[in-house]
Parts: C-alpha cells; sequence; structure tokens
C-alpha cells in the first residue's frame, strides 16, 4: 500500500527502567512501516527535562537514527520546579538541541512526573506569558481528583471507568482557562484525545479570539479500539488515557474523518510482557508503531481523503515541529501482524483482518 511517509509526535521509547532496547526496537519499527521522524515524549529514566539530559539522549540514539535514517526529536518535560520551567522553556524559545515543544503531565502516568498541584499549574502557564513562549505546549490532559472508584486489575474494564472521560474534559477546561487568563501565544497541544466531548468542547473554542492555537492529537487506538478488547487482551491493552466505551469510539472515528483532528500519534509506550501481566500493577501503554500501514488502511476504507490522511499524519505534525522543512516521500508498505512477535502480543489483533 502506498501513503506518504507519516511523522509519529508521540512516542515513548524507554530508557534505564528497563534492560530491553525499547529505543533501538522503536528505531526498527519506525524504518519497517516507513516513518520520516518520530518525537519522543520526556518520560523515560532519566527524564529528559534539561539540556544535558536531551542532549545524552540524542547521542545514545545517534547510532539508531544513522542506521534507520528516521529524524529524531524530543519534548522536553515540565516539572513542579519553576525554575526548571523556565530553563526549559528558555531552551525550546532559543532552539537548543532543536527542541520546539514542552510537555507536561497533568496526572501521574508512567515516570510518575505529574504536576497535581493547580497553583503551580496556573504559574507555570503565567510564566509562558511572561517570557511570550510561543512554541508548542503538549498536555497529558487528566485530572486525579475527578477520577472514581477503585482500580482492581482483575477486571481490567474498572480502569477505564477509574479514568473516566470527564477528567480529560474537566482537565483540558482548566488548562484553556488557564492559557487565555496568561495571554498564551503559543500551540496549545492536546495529546491523544480519548473524550468526544473534549473536542466539542475545542471546537467551540476555537470559534473564540484565544489568542493561542489549539490542535488535537488522536492515536489509533482510542478511534479503533474500544474497552470490549479488554476481553481479549485483558490488562495487556491498559493505556493513559483509557479505551472508552464502544458508543464513544466510534464518535471519535467519525470526528476523525470528519477533519476534527489535527494530528495522529500512536502514543507508543511499550513495556516486557512481564510488566504488563503483573498481577498487581500492570504498566499502562501498549507498543502502536508497528500499526501504522494497517491504520492508514482502515482510515481510507471508512472514508477518509486523501488530503486530510496526508494532513493529519504528516503535513500539520511537519509544520508544526519542524518548520515545514521535512520533505513528503511516498513509500509503498505492507502491513504485516507478525512482527509483533518482538513484543509478546499484537493490541490490534480484533481488527487486523
Amino acid at each position: 500500500m502506498k501513503y506518504v511517509s507519516p511523522i509519529d509526535p508521540h512516542v515513548h521509547l524507554r530508557g534505564d527502567e528497563y534492560t530491553t532496547n525499547f529505543l533501538e526496537m522503536g528505531f526498527d519499527d519506525a524504518r519497517v512501516v516507513g516513518l520520516v521522524a518520530m518525537i519522543e515524549q520526556p518520560n523515560p529514566q532519566p527524564w529528559l527535562t534539561n539540556i544535558n539530559a536531551v542532549q545524552a539522549r540524542y547521542e545514545k540514539a545517534n547510532p539508531y537514527f544513522r542506521r534507520t535514517g528516521v529524524a529524531h526529536k524530543i519534548h522536553i518535560g515540565l516539572t513542579n520546579n519553576l525554575e526548571q520551567v523556565r530553563s526549559a522553556l528558555s531552551s525550546v524559545m532559543s532552539n537548543e538541541c532543536g527542541l520546539v515543544s514542552d510537555k507536561t503531565f497533568y496526572t501521574h502516568s508512567i515516570g510518575n512526573m505529574g504536576i497535581l498541584d493547580e497553583d503551580i499549574q496556573r504559574e507555570i502557564w503565567k510564566i509562558k506569558g511572561e517570557l511570550r513562549y510561543r512554541g508548542v505546549s503538549i498536555g497529558h490532559f487528566e485530572d486525579e481528583k475527578a477520577f472514581t472508584g477503585i482500580f482492581n486489575p482483575e477486571f481490567p474494564i474498572l480502569h477505564s471507568k477509574f479514568q473516566n472521560p470527564e477528567s480529560e474534559l474537566i482537565q483540558v477546561q482548566r488548562q484553556i482557562r488557564n492559557a487565555r487568563n496568561s495571554k498564551f501565544e503559543g500551540t496549545f497541544y492536546i495529546a491523544h484525545v480519548s473524550n468526544p466531548a473534549t473536542i466539542d468542547y475545542i471546537e467551540s473554542e476555537r470559534k473564540k479570539q484565544l489568542g493561542f492555537r489549539i490542535v488535537i492529537e488522536s492515536t489509533f487506538h482510542h478511534p479503533f479500539l474500544n474497552w470490549e478488547d479488554y476481553k481479549i487482551h485483558g490488562n495487556r491493552v491498559k493505556m493513559n488515557p483509557p479505551l472508552r466505551a464502544k458508543e464513544m469510539q466510534e464518535r471519535l472515528l467519525e470526528y476523525l474523518l470528519a477533519g476534527k483532528v489535527d494530528i495522529i500519534g500512536t502514543d507508543h509506550a511499550p513495556h516486557p510482557l512481564e510488566r504488563k501481566d503483573d498481577p498487581e500493577k500492570p504498566a499502562s501503554g501498549i507498543s502502536a508503531i508497528l500499526f501504522w500501514p494497517k491504520g492508514i488502511e482502515l482510515l481510507k476504507k471508512a472514508g477518509m481523503k486523501e488530503d486530510k490522511l496526508q494532513e493529519t499524519t504528516f503535513y500539520n505534525a511537519n509544520t508544526l515541529f519542524f518548520n515545514g522543512k521535512l520533505k513528503p516521500t511516498l513509500v509503498d508498505i505492507e502491513y504485516n501482524p507478525e512482527l509483533w512477535e518482538r513484543y509478546g502480543y499484537n493490541p490490534f489483533s480484533r481488527i487486523d483482518n
């Protein structure tokens, strides 16, 4: 199947927390599916929260870049330390190490980088306003105070009910308000949207004079998988934000096809199988880069227009993160489900045929 070589702006390539070399595996997967570039999230161990750590990560990845030719960038992470925030944002503004974006976790996820204090959240936006920061500010938007019930790994669906879809909308609304009040001038980037109501809200906000741009990112798993997949894979398809009910999944797909989503990123987030199958604390995240050819095929079959497909898989990310400098390349690649064997399971097996 022929398609324009995608950019994946949302990958977790792991670090010292595991002996498995997920960094190398990520580059190999990217080459196999024809990615032209991928952008790494800041929560491997050690965290990518300062220039020294970012530079060390580039150096570690460089042999894999040279072998595969897949371009590699990093979203620098923000922490509760406001001096670190100023330093990280200044690094983005001066384009140190090619940085063009920052990332905030508004809930604890893998790596425990969550910034939960609402006063600190507001202060970070104030700093962005004071600095006249015009970069891309990416957020993992969930509000832990809005979580309901208790997760019991014996019943995987409870993860989706615990980290409920409303928690995403609440956090997006709060941070849009903070960004507006602080006179933010950059790009407000919503990672891995999982709740169609979040998109409805953003559609209404985009009609206002905000002073900043809003970008919505979708994964492949939220529009194509739903919590029925727990019956097949159990906690192996546990991720943050979680899979949603079938009705929400179908609406997300409709919104994606209708052009209400700007960018597709996989949120590739592998773990050793024993961590996914931990009976007490199964890790959140799935490997997903390998799904690119199938995801594009399914979007085409669902009726997505070719120009919109190219925008969401290449052109919008190219403009946002690479200043349009990457050249579109046509690749001809067939999806190979056998490649999932290296991860021990295929989270997308239900829709492979």
